[in-house]
Parts: structure tokens; C-alpha cells; sequence
């Protein structure tokens, strides 16, 4: 996906977190807000993310594998899940993090995130 879709009837530009939106994803602020609420209330979630991104085996990985392994952490955790709510952009994010993982912007927000906490 480009950085940047150009609408042509609207003259729009939007950037990737709103392009997932549009086509039924969650914005990344939405998901790095429930990380962080997770985090809050000790939530395996948080933990499990934590913990691979500390872990020397995630420094050895491609960037698209680290996006896969985040992927299916958020994908596998049902709480995580109801968090971000429901409806069909959260099927869409938990299909699409399963099979092709998260965003590279959404992986660098996730490991400062990690950094800062």
C-alpha cells in the first residue's frame, strides 16, 4: 500500500493510518491506546509484547517477521480483541495481523512504546 492515496473526486490525500481505516481497519492510535490500557491493568497482551520485543531472538529477525510475531500476539488475544471493540474492522485487523502481521508504523509505535514503559 502507498504512503498516500490521491481521491480523485474528493482531491483527498490520505495517509496509511487513515487509508486502514477506510478500507475497515483500526487507526493505530486506537490500537496503541489499548496496548496501553493493557499495560495499565497488567494484561498478558502487554506482557507477551514486552517480552518478545526484549528477547534476543527478536533483534535476529526481519522487520516482516517482527510484524508477523506482533501480529499474532494481538490476534491470538481475545481480551485484546474485545478491547478494540467489535464489528467488522476488528475481524479485518485480527485476519490481516494473523496471515501478514501489523504495519511497519505500527510495530515502531509498539517498540517505543515498550521502550518508554
Amino acid at each position: 500500500m502507498t504512503a498516500a492515496m490521491k481521491l480523485k473526486n474528493a482531491g483527498m490525500v490520505l495517509d496509511d493510518a487513515q487509508l486502514e481505516q477506510v478500507i475497515g481497519g483500526l487507526g493505530i492510535g486506537t490500537v496503541l491506546g489499548c496496548l496501553y490500557n493493557a499495560g495499565k491493568t497488567y494484561m498478558s497482551v502487554y506482557k507477551e509484547t514486552k517480552a518478545l520485543i526484549n528477547s534476543p531472538e527478536y533483534k535476529k529477525m526481519s522487520d516482516e517477521q517482527k510484524n508477523k510475531a506482533i501480529g499474532v500476539i494481538f490476534a491470538d488475544n481475545v481480551a485484546f480483541g474485545a478491547m478494540l471493540g467489535c464489528g467488522l474492522g476488528v475481524v479485518y485487523a485480527q485476519t490481516k495481523w494473523r496471515f501478514a502481521g501489523v504495519s511497519d508504523k505500527l510495530r515502531k509505535g509498539v517498540e517505543d512504546m515498550m521502550k518508554n514503559n
